[in-house]
Parts: C-alpha cells; sequence; structure tokens
C-alpha cells in the first residue's frame, strides 16, 4: 500500500502492518460465510464477478503495457529492444 501512498496521501500515514492487519480480518470474515450462502446467492453474485474479472484484465494489461510513473524506471515495452534482430521476421528464412 505504500506504493498508493504517492499518489493519495493519507495512505502514506497509514502504517504498513495496518494494512495487512484489515485484509487478514476480511480474508478471515469472507471465509467465515456460508458455503451454502454463497450457493444460494450465487446468480446474484455472478455478474459482478464477471464485471470484475473484465476490469482487473484491462487494468491489469494496461500496467504491464504502460507500467507506473518512477522516477528513472521505464516500462517493459518502452525497454524492450528495437533492433531487426528482435523482430519477429528476423527468424523467417
Amino acid at each position: 500500500m505504500n506504493f498508493f501512498g504517492n499518489y493519495i496521501p493519507w495512505m502514506a500515514a497509514v502504517p504498513q502492518w495496518a494494512w495487512a492487519l484489515t485484509a487478514l480480518i476480511v480474508v478471515l470474515a469472507l471465509n467465515l460465510v456460508s458455503v451454502k450462502g454463497l450457493r444460494r446467492n450465487g446468480i446474484l453474485v455472478r455478474p459482478d464477478q464477471s464485471r470484475a474479472l473484465v476490469i482487473f484484465l484491462i487494468v491489469g494489461t494496461y500496467f504491464v503495457i504502460f507500467g507506473t510513473p518512477v522516477d528513472g524506471q521505464q516500462s517493459a515495452s518502452a525497454s524492450s529492444p528495437t533492433t531487426a534482430a528482435s523482430s519477429p521476421t528476423a527468424c523467417s528464412p
């Protein structure tokens, strides 16, 4: 969560252990929810899960391609070699 502290100032003020404890409590609480109750309400939850998965994939792909602004660092696509030897046609006969 310290990474997000660069963009959201109040997050930097919260100690790292507090974020870890909060995540642990949330995970434990979700595990205590009855599986039977989730199965009964699964039809209501399924569209939200699908939407969250699509958003996760789009945001993840964006960060892989463009990276995040870090001083002195380049994203993977910006630091990849652009020589003729690295092009897909370099290996063709």
